[in-house]
């Protein structure tokens, strides 16, 4: 059947079954009846049968229906129907066995544009997937917003997993039920507003919507102290699950969750964080649960099976900052930070491991509130200190505010082991003089620790502390008078997994105290019989259920097998990146030439991202998702020296603007000031000019001598002014005319003009004769545009001159 045929046919069974549900419905509107049906319809009865005709001895056929009408209607077509002399005998047949049944089946929408996007969303039922085709998709803004249902979700996908990529200021917004976002990469753009995804769009939040297997690498903007988020998640009952999340550098935390009064039970299970570089100051945090002012309602938000990777952000990997969470078996590899229980209550920490390599930054668990518990854990070479203990339980502050310190009150630490810890165990530590409320009603139960260091480090003496079935080695113990420790050598060994685990003989085994009933298996997963081993690891032959994660039990699918590497470019300033081979896509091991163009009146200055350096032409090779920024700084001016030289002592010379340096093209005002009993003749070196003031363009470094002789007394008058003079011009600014006082020591004619600061003459006037004494020379400033100007006046070799300012 050929491609056509097939159209006809799927275009006559939409016209049909529009036809009969319309028409249906208008009889049973009617109340039935047995009238003729429409021509119309009868030639579509007639179309069906001829291409619809079961072949002989057929018993069932379903034709399905099109257009809005999703379900199918199962018909049974006689062998004898082709005896029918009439089609209007065939109707009532096909409709009284005609039936809704199942569903239809599910639509696939493939878009290549925003605009086919949102038509495809428009469109969309349960069961219907929008597939993004593959390429680059820049600066789109998608709104996924849809209803599906439980066990038939409405899915936007790659159109091949990891291959549609997400850049420049790309975002992306999931409103409504049951949605599924599975395969996109969003790698080396930045959000313009908000999130870089988000579980809402306007007033409509998300609930029982997945995020699946996606990446965001160096989704940064230019600007790090720029806020926002990589994922924020609103609503309740969704899901964050095998995403990467790697390279972001700008204040902000990568992945929140953000409370409202009903708790929201979110999941962030199987993700890979990878790289945050240290930010330096608050708002690294790589997840933060909850916000101060929500911290003390339930968010029931479960963090599981995540593995954390250098995410040296801030001092808080993770910020709890809600009541009721769980954060369970994730893995802290070499991170310079904590799992903080920052705000909030009830929250359980169990069965995590942090393994710090003896970073002298990472950390493990910090505590504030009330009520947390902390079981099940392993931690291993972490040599922080303070907020980067091993384990740290904090100060509280009196009354607290709710961004401020809460007291630790009856939290308990169980069945937990530290090994190579430089602070295994931090009590009461404050950095503000008002947290004076040491922890209270403790309890550490059955947990193992085995350091070269002090075990505890009391800053602050807690209260009410219960110890009991504890097994510490180290330096020494660091408290006095404490039942329920013995200090002495857990023997434990490291085993062929990289663990330390007890020894045959270990004094752990069989040895742990007091009824402890949540605790019913170790970090292994692993059944804890009765009695249980003291610490995180019950020595146990049932087969390992939980263990260390590794990158290669996390994250997208796709990024286990050979994928297209994606090169995000930036230009900072005006000029461009030219990539050799182009495309920014590319396939693993490519080396890429890049060269940093810049346009005009602009320069090259370096590279940022995952290039340095300041050569404009360089490689990269393409072997992991990245971004590059070429940053283009404008070209600064050229600078020319002006020195000026005053011959004798008769006066000296004032410069406008002032200085000595000036880049090219500037016009300097020079002005030969003469002292009492001198008078200036003129200019020399590379100004040959007597006028005074005189204009000076600055195209090379330039050197000027100004000449000044003595006034004869025989030249002055009995009564005339000692020294020629002229200014300041009033009123100034002007819109009419200005006036300019002048003091002649001696008459003789007398020249006015007026120069705008290109040095032209724009207004003259000259008088034949004026005698010594005191002048108003007027000028006509009406003629003349806003502006400002110099006015110079000429008399015999003595010049003067000043600024004046016009407003029309």
């Amino acid at each position: 059947m050929s491609r056509e045929t097939r159209e006809i046919k799927a275009e006559r069974k939409t016209l049909l079954t529009e036809a009969v549900v319309m028409e249906t419905r208008r009889r049973t509107s009617n109340g039935g009846g047995s009238a003729n049906w429409p021509p119309k319809l009868e030639r579509l009865i007639h179309l069906l049968l001829e291409t619809e005709r079961p072949k002989a001895g057929a018993g069932k056929r379903s034709m399905p229906l099109d257009g809005p009408y999703r379900g199918r209607i199962s018909a049974k077509f006689s062998p004898h129907l082709k005896l029918l002399k009439k089609p209007e005998s065939v109707v009532p047949l096909l409709l009284s066995s005609a039936l809704l049944t199942t569903p239809g089946m599910p639509k696939n929408y493939l878009v290549r544009t925003v605009g086919e996007f949102n038509d495809a969303v428009r469109r969309v039922v349960p069961g219907d997937t929008v597939t993004l085709a593959n390429g680059i998709w820049k600066d789109v803004a998608l709104v996924f917003s849809a209803t599906g249902s439980e066990g038939d979700s409405i899915a936007l996908r790659a159109e091949s997993s990891g291959q549609v990529f997400l850049t420049g200021a790309s975002t992306l917004r999931i409103a409504g039920e049951y949605l599924v976002v599975d395969g996109l990469r969003f790698v080396g753009g930045y959000a313009q507003s908000g999130a870089v995804v988000e579980f809402r769009y306007g007033s409509r939040q998300a609930r029982h919507c997945r995020l699946t297997n996606c990446s965001f690498v160096d989704y940064n903007p230019v600007r790090k102290t720029l806020d926002y988020k990589w994922v924020s998640l609103y609503g309740a009952y969704n899901r964050v699950d095998h995403c990467y999340f790697e390279g972001k550098e700008n204040i902000g935390t990568t992945l929140v969750v953000w409370l409202s009064s009903q708790p929201n039970y979110h999941r962030i299970d199987h993700n890979y964080f990878a790289r945050r570089p240290e930010l330096g100051t608050n708002g690294g945090e790589t997840i933060r649960v909850g916000t101060s002012d929500w911290a003390t309602y339930d968010s029931f938000t479960l963090v599981e099976y995540n593995y954390f990777e250098h995410c040296n952000g801030e001092s808080e990997i993770i910020s709890s900052k809600s009541c009721g969470n769980t954060y369970r078996y994730n893995t802290f590899y070499e991170c310079e930070g904590a799992l903080t229980l920052r705000h909030g209550n009830r929250n359980l920490v169990e069965g995590n491991f942090f393994i710090g390599n003896r970073n002298p930054r990472a950390g493990g668990v910090r505590i504030t509130g009330e009520d947390h518990l902390v079981i099940n854990n392993y931690f291993c070479g972490l040599w922080g200190t303070d907020y980067r203990a091993a384990l740290n339980l904090m100060n509280g502050i009196p009354n607290s505010r709710p961004e401020e310190y809460f007291q630790v009150k009856r939290a308990l630490i169980a069945f937990n082991t530290f090994v190579d810890c430089r602070t295994s165990i931090l009590l009461g530590f404050a950095d503000d003089p008002r947290q004076t409320l040491s922890p209270e009603d403790c309890v550490f139960a059955n947990n193992v620790v085995h350091t070269a260091y002090t075990v505890i480090r009391v800053d602050h003496e807690p209260v009410r502390t219960r110890w009991e079935g504890n097994i510490f080695f180290g330096a020494k113990l660091g408290i006095e008078g404490a039942e329920g420790i013995l200090f002495a050598d857990p023997q434990l060994q490291l085993m062929p997994d990289g663990l330390w685990r007890p020894c045959e003989n270990s004094p752990v085994i069989d040895t742990a105290v007091g009824h402890y009933p949540l605790v019913s298996e170790d970090m292994d997963g692993q059944t804890r019989s009765e009695p249980k081993d003291i610490g995180a690891d019950e020595v146990s032959t049932e087969p390992v259920i939980r263990r260390p994660l590794t990158p290669d039990d996390v994250g997208p699918d796709w990024m286990h097998s050979p994928h297209p590497i994606f090169l995000g470019v930036q230009a900072v300033g005006q000029g461009y990146v030219q990539l050799d081979p182009e495309g920014q896509v590319y396939e693993p091991g490519t080396l890429v030439r890049v060269r940093a163009i810049p346009s005009a009146g602009w320069h090259f200055s370096r590279w940022e991202g995952d290039l340095a350096g300041t050569d404009p032409a360089t490689q990269i090779l393409a072997d992991r998702d990245g971004m590059i920024r070429a940053v283009f700084e404008k070209n600064s001016p050229t600078v020319y020296a002006l020195r000026v030289f005053v011959f004798s002592s008769g006066g000296y010379v004032q410069l406008d603007p002032p200085g000595g340096s000036y880049p090219e093209s500037t016009v300097v005002v020079l002005t030969a000031i003469a002292n009492p009993g001198w008078r200036f003749l003129g200019w020399g070196g590379d100004l040959q000019s007597n006028e005074n003031p005189a204009l000076l363009l600055m195209d090379s470094d330039k050197t000027v001598m100004a000449q000044f002789e003595p006034v004869s007394a025989v030249m002055a008058g009995p009564l005339a002014p000692s020294v020629f003079a002229a200014g300041p011009s009033y009123p100034n600014p002007c819109n009419g005319s200005a006036f300019i006082p002048v003091s002649l020591p001696l008459g003789g004619a007398v020249e006015l003009a007026i120069l705008d600061l290109r040095g032209r003459a724009v207004f003259k006037k000259s008088w034949s004769w004026l005698p010594s004494g005191d002048h108003v020379l007027q000028v006509a400033a009406e003629e003349l545009p806003s502006g400002s100007y110099v006015y110079r006046v000429k008399s015999g070799m003595s010049y003067a001159t000043g600024s004046m300012v016009i407003v029309r």
